[in-house]
């Protein structure tokens, strides 16, 4: 192949640029480089090589097999070291080090194989229903097509990526750049230079000269011919992957003037002023690198390589003190000052948030750390409870679809809690202050009880759940919600501090219930006092406007207080499951693994059920199944019953220093990234500073009107 540089070893599918000092590993190579091994391998299943297999095979004979063949050609061809390199290295920033040190929002996959490799090992994926090798000839074909290479030239390009990144800085010249609030650049680092050197010679990338030190190219989106009976420009795609790569680069106009004219010296100027502003990709052929975006930030991505400044990775000292997981192979970095308007009142001197990404076992688990301090924080550590072993969900039947536990353990009293509350709301907000305590002064009058009685009443721990029968979602849809009524319930338990504020709340629910039996007809509603409490239950007609069936409301062995609503068998389900009978939560393997990614001693787990969700709502929905292959999501290639069904959960831990409060959130299948928060404020602050310049408009606009109308009304 042909290029602006040297020879290069051939293509093929390597072990990433790890090795490779110059790819961004930055360390001495292994003693062999690995060789081609064909198509992107199934995943190691998050598990170090060398632990001994499991005694059943996890997934048939396919992937273990494929596994296999994985770990044989990193430890044959690369040796044991290689193997160990491949997996087991902290995975940090590859492509830091280009990025401008002012970046204030940063995202990147260090490893785009080893990040494919981890993902086909998910146990919830069903490799026979996703195939790889499918997968990669779709995508192949599309990329080929969209950009007219040949397939072999496609595949040697996608098989040459090795990491990519996205950065973006506030633009504090947006006045002069039609009012564009961000910069941003998006980096692609490859392994091959000169498997590129096609896709640069098609035409929908034009050459445009050099610039910040590399070959500057203008791409252009690939325009389909209309087809009949369509309205509009869109032709027909095979997949999603065609769509997203027609897509890329700016929209070229096919319409040309049939007698081309000289442009004046201004329009000249001007065209050339908006080129300048115009997202531009520049190849860095030395550092195998293409970046794309903001010319401006691209100067300072050639500053950096040419040597003259310093970069995110080694100028930015709050990017250097973050911390990456193990085995990360998703990374994210928001500097908070980011957010200026919410600087003073949030983020006051706090640590920049993180985000690290993997897959394992479970699936996708991520890690966040983010802090808070400032004005409108207030002093909550005196609120904060311990942190205690969440275990109540141990309590709860395998019907249960979904629950959220949490840490209750406070050293103080009720009333201590009370004015330590209203205390920390009157620094937020004073107005505030004041309405939240006429709401406790309201609650007590209606309730019967305050809020200190349930401060005093909160044990170590609660939990509140959802349990389902699977006939609840036909029942929905049929629209019948006096017979769905009947196959869900809630449920909350608590463990007890004070037994006494306890009965105090239960007497005094018992008597809003004896209150509401009162008020409808005979036998509509039936309260029974019971040991500990009492039950309510529904007559038939009433439940036509009120579909409730059962509530059940007890103290059990002065420990815990058990409040259920829902179906009545499923409330019975619920008390029977507590005392250890029938089928329990505890049992369901699916449930267990998702633990053993989440911290159960905690101030907050949450735990979903969700591909018993997701299966109860494709029931029979077999369209929605191709729609959503059609846009590139394999529905079907999830694995949504038994024991390697996908769940999702998320545990968070909070401690309080010196007035800053720190959260670290553990999320599995829950994706926790930053980056929407960062774009909500972006948007914000745009949308601000746009009808901010609105109105002042309007205003000069109105005066000048104003001064016109006056010379223009005789005296």
């Amino acid at each position: 192949m042909s290029g602006p540089h040297g020879t290069n070893p051939g293509p093929g599918f390597t072990i990433p640029g790890s090795f490779d000092p110059q790819n961004g590993g930055g360390s001495a190579p292994p003693p062999q480089r690995a060789g081609s091994l064909g198509s992107i391998p199934p995943a190691i299943a998050g598990e170090p090589l060398g632990t001994p297999p499991p005694a059943a095979a996890k997934k048939g004979a396919k992937k273990g097999a494929l596994i296999g063949l994985v770990a044989v050609a990193l430890t044959i061809v690369g040796g044991a070291f290689a193997a160990y390199w491949f997996w087991w290295r902290a995975t940090g920033p590859e492509l830091a080090k280009y990025a401008p040190k002012n970046t204030q929002y940063y995202f990147e996959v260090p490893s785009l194989p080893k990040l494919l490799v981890s993902f086909a090992g998910v146990d919830a994926v069903d490799d026979k229903e996703l195939d790889t090798d499918e997968v990669k000839k779709e995508v192949t074909e599309a990329f080929a097509d969209s950009f007219d290479l040949k397939n072999e030239e496609a595949e040697e390009i996608l098989l040459s990526l090795r990491s990519v990144a996205f950065a973006i800085r506030e633009n504090e010249d947006r006045e002069k750049d039609d009012f564009q609030f961000t910069q941003q650049v998006f980096f692609l680092k490859v392994s091959d230079a000169e498997a590129m050197d096609p896709l640069f010679e098609t035409k929908r990338f034009d050459k445009d000269g050099s610039f910040a030190g590399g070959t500057r190219y203008r791409v252009s989106q690939r325009k389909r011919k209309r087809p009949e009976g369509r309205i509009d420009d869109e032709g027909p795609r095979r997949n999603v992957w065609e769509d997203f790569f027609d897509g890329l680069g700016k929209y070229k106009s096919e319409v040309t003037e049939t007698t081309p004219r000289e442009l004046t010296e201004a329009e000249e100027k001007e065209e050339d002023e908006r080129k300048q502003r115009e997202d531009v990709a520049v190849w860095y052929d030395e550092e195998k690198l293409l970046v794309i975006g903001t010319p401006a930030m691209i100067k300072d991505v050639g500053k950096i390589i040419e040597g003259g400044t310093d970069s995110l990775a080694t100028g930015n000292e709050r990017f250097a003190a973050a911390k990456w997981a193990p085995r990360t192979t998703i990374l994210e970095f928001v500097d908070t000052p980011a957010l200026p308007e919410v600087k003073k009142d949030l983020f006051d001197d706090v640590d920049a948030a993180t985000t690290s990404a993997r897959f394992g076992d479970a699936g996708l688990i991520t890690l966040t750390r983010a802090q808070l301090r400032g004005k409108k924080i207030g002093k909550w550590s005196e609120l904060l409870p311990k942190e205690t072993d969440l275990d109540l969900y141990e309590k709860l039947p395998a019907s249960t679809f979904a629950y959220i536990a949490g840490s209750s353990k406070l050293e103080m009293s009720g009333k201590e809690c009370v004015k330590a509350i209203t205390k920390s709301v009157e620094e937020f907000d004073e107005d505030l202050a004041k309405e939240f305590d006429e709401n406790l002064e309201s609650l007590e009058n209606k309730a019967g009880f305050g809020l200190d009685t349930v401060f005093d009443a909160l044990g170590e721990q609660y939990i509140v759940a959802g349990v389902a029968d699977d006939k609840a979602m036909s029942a929905f849809e049929s629209d019948d919600k006096k017979e769905a009524a009947k196959y869900v319930a809630l449920v909350a338990i608590v463990q007890l501090k004070d037994v006494d504020a306890a009965n105090k709340i239960v007497k005094a629910l018992r008597t809003k219930a004896e209150d509401a039996e009162t008020t409808f007809a005979s036998d509509a509603i039936n309260v029974k006092k019971t040991d500990g409490g009492f039950t309510v239950t529904v007559d038939e007609e009433l439940r036509e406007k009120f579909p409730l069936e059962m509530v059940r409301v007890e103290i059990v062995d002065e420990k815990f207080l058990i409040a259920s609503i829902g179906g009545k068998k499923l409330t019975e389900s619920i008390r029977e499951a507590f005392e250890g009978d029938g089928e329990l939560l505890t049992s369901d393997p699916a449930h267990k693994k998702a633990l053993g990614t989440l911290d159960t001693k905690a101030h907050m787990l949450a735990w979903v059920d969700t591909g018993r969700v997701a299966r109860t709502f494709l029931k029979g929905k077999s369209e929605v199944r191709k729609q959503a292959r059609k846009k590139g999501v394999p529905l079907d290639a999830l694995i949504l019953e038994d024991a390697d069904r996908i769940t999702s959960g998320v545990s968070v831990r909070v401690s309080v220093e010196d007035e800053t409060v720190t959260y670290e959130a553990t999320g599995l299948n829950y994706p926790m990234f930053l980056g929407p928060l960062v774009a909500a404020f972006s948007i914000r602050k745009a949308v601000k500073t746009e009808l901010e310049d609105s109105a002042e408009s309007q205003r000069e606009l109105e005066k000048k009107m104003e001064e016109e109308l006056k010379k223009a009304t005789p005296p």
